[in-house]
């Protein structure tokens, strides 16, 4: 991906973000996450529990670094966002 690119990218996250909608998102990647976890430790299945444990544990990890980045991205220099980009 070329620097242009990258800017373009680095752009639409930053407008992506400023809006009333992103803060929703972020609520229900949270409660997502919260189901998936609530569901697990509901489980009486040890064998089941044991698979739902692990994709909760995933979609934790997921959202996590994924917020993780676009915070990086909101409050980078656009140099520093292009060296975390193309890493």
């Amino acid at each position: 991906m070329d620097n242009a690119a990258l800017m373009e990218m680095r752009a639409a996250l930053l407008e992506t973000t400023a809006t009333r909608g992103w803060s929703f998102f972020a609520k229900f990647a949270e409660t997502i996450v919260r189901e998936l976890e609530s569901e697990a430790i509901a489980e009486e299945d040890d064998a089941r529990a044991a698979g739902l444990r692990r994709d909760a544990r995933g979609a934790r990890r997921f959202k996590d670094e994924l917020f993780k980045r676009v915070q990086i991205v909101r409050t980078q220099e656009p140099h520093e966002f292009l060296e975390v980009a193309t890493d």
